[in-house]
């Protein structure tokens, strides 16, 4: 239905304008997984969420629902760059 599209879409705008820089910076720092929204290194099931449930709202994708206030995340790196697949940023 184009009415609830159009709602998703006013929704989502600025989130999605973040998600191209994030998406850049992402490359730039040679694949480290970071939050979309706060730009904090997260846990690989947190970054698997934001990248394969871009129908879910930025409530239900918060940091906070995966890594705990206190925990110190171990930064991790997409599979690709880690294994020198793809390198130079």
């Amino acid at each position: 239905n184009v009415t609830e599209f159009l709602e998703w879409r006013d929704s989502r705008v600025l989130d999605e304008i973040a998600w191209y820089g994030w998406y850049i910076d992402y490359w730039m720092e040679g694949g480290l997984m970071r939050d979309i929204f706060t730009h904090q290194i997260t846990t690989k099931e947190h970054f698997d969420d934001l990248l394969l449930k871009p129908f879910y709202n930025r409530k239900d994708l918060a940091i906070e629902n995966y890594v705990d206030e206190n925990t110190v995340v171990v930064p991790d790196y997409d599979p690709h760059c880690a294994n020198g697949e793809i390198s130079g940023g």
